[in-house]
């Protein structure tokens, strides 16, 4: 439920338009995901793709690359 409450947060800053604040969160969130289901869980590929998409929104185009599969 936290880490779900995170991408929630990310989304309400994304929303925002506060993209800084909802990277951190966003990687925070990714970080629990991690930890708690693996690489290789759903779950951790969608917020994987959350991130990277929010990278390239922000323009960070080759940190957002790193995270394609």
């Amino acid at each position: 439920d936290t880490l779900h409450s995170l991408r929630d947060l990310a989304a309400i800053a994304r929303a925002e338009n506060d993209l800084v604040r909802a990277e951190a969160v966003l990687r925070e969130a990714l970080s629990g995901y991690r930890q708690t289901l693996g690489d290789d869980h759903p779950t951790t590929s969608t917020v994987i793709g959350e991130l990277s998409g929010l990278l390239r929104e922000r323009g960070a185009l080759k940190e957002a690359a790193a995270f394609d599969r």
